[in-house]
């Protein structure tokens, strides 16, 4: 966005807008730099406690547990994500 910059709000929006099709589609880890990204445009562009800020740290606190979640499920379960054999 060149025209507006890296650090307009505008351009966190689009930021975390793609992030959330990220999370839908299930790419959590892709989300995540994204999610960062955006929120810490929007700690410079607004408030703290405006709706833009929250949101895009919510979205962040998401898709950091999501991580932390996949990666507890997989300390928990050795066989996580291995296919099961039939004998």
């Amino acid at each position: 966005m060149a025209a507006l910059g890296e650090m307009h709000p505008n351009y966190a929006t689009t930021l975390n807008d793609l992030g959330v099709l990220y999370v839908a589609t299930g790419e959590h880890a892709k989300a995540e730099p994204l999610f960062r990204q955006a929120a810490a445009i929007c700690r410079v562009a607004y408030d703290a406690a405006d709706e833009h800020t929250i949101s895009s740290l919510k979205n962040l606190i998401g898709a950091i547990e999501h991580g932390a979640r996949r990666a507890s499920s997989a300390r928990i379960s050795p066989r996580a994500g291995r296919p099961v054999r039939k004998s």
